[in-house]
């Protein structure tokens, strides 16, 4: 199930800027696992094309949005 704020807006950024600050902000982990999410990639084969388990992708997506809803939401 994809994060409807993930699929709202982060996959909508266009903004240079944004983005670059986002990747700024991103381990190299968290950036292999936003751009196979980008991709449209499902959580299972995010998996088996970073060598992890389904419950380590859940913890990359959570920690890859979180850091995107503080630099660009005023939620915390």
């Amino acid at each position: 199930m994809q994060d409807p704020w993930a699929a709202g807006y982060l996959t909508n950024i266009e903004n240079r800027q944004q983005w670059a600050s986002l990747m700024r902000a991103l381990s190299l982990r968290q950036q292999e696992y936003l751009s196979l999410f980008l991709q449209q990639f499902s959580n299972a084969e995010i998996a088996k094309q970073l060598h992890i388990s389904r419950p380590s992708v859940y913890e990359l997506r959570r920690r890859v949005f979180a850091i995107a809803r503080q630099l660009f939401t005023k939620d915390p």
